[in-house]
C-alpha cells in the first residue's frame, strides 16, 4: 500500500494501478520465488505501456 501512495503524484488512478500491479507482482513473487520473474513481468508492463502509449499518442508521466 506505501508503494501504492507513494506514487500519488500520478493521481488517484495511478494510485489504484500501481497498487493493483504491486499486489499481481508480489503474488507473481511468491509463487515463483524469483526475483527474476518479477522483474521480466515489469519489463514486459512497462513495454506494453510504451507500445500502446506510442500507438495512442498517449504520454505518461
Amino acid at each position: 500500500m506505501a508503494f501504492a501512495v507513494g506514487h500519488g503524484a500520478q493521481g488517484r488512478l495511478g494510485i489504484l494501478v500501481t497498487g493493483i500491479l504491486g499486489f499481481a507482482l508480489a503474488v507473481v513473487f511468491i509463487y515463483t520465488n524469483s526475483l527474476l520473474a518479477v522483474v521480466v513481468a515489469h519489463y514486459l508492463v512497462n513495454a506494453l505501456e510504451f507500445i500502446i502509449g506510442g500507438a495512442m499518442g498517449i504520454e505518461w508521466g
